[in-house]
């Protein structure tokens, strides 16, 4: 059951907004819309940062990373992420390791 305010997609992939009622109102037809919400880059194989196969959806995260953005490491089991190359985090952007993840240094690292 969604609560008043939640957003709800339907089986035809129109965008519903859930009223008092529990009752789904439309507020977006088939056209596209664009929501403005921070990127999240998900790391999700194993091996090196700068493969796209190692991305959720083949999305490498942009250097710098901009403000709001996340990146989290969540590789395979026993996979490791492995930084081969440059990644700045701007201020206001957050690197996430979910537990028993890691990464891998390749570069020397600066942390302001």
């Amino acid at each position: 059951m969604a609560r008043p305010g939640n957003l709800l997609i339907g089986n035809d992939n129109q965008i519903f907004i859930a009223d008092k009622g529990n009752n789904r109102v439309r507020i977006i037809d088939n056209s596209c819309y664009e929501i403005n919400c921070p990127n999240v880059f998900t790391f999700i194989g194993s091996g090196q940062w700068d493969s796209p196969g190692n991305w959720f959806n083949g999305n490498i995260p942009p250097s710098p990373l901009p403000k709001g953005s996340k990146i989290i490491i969540d590789s395979l089991n026993d996979g490791d992420c492995i930084m081969n190359s440059l990644q700045i985090l701007s201020y206001g952007s957050h690197l996430i390791i979910k537990p028993n993840k890691r990464i891998k240094l390749t570069h020397n690292t600066i942390i302001n």
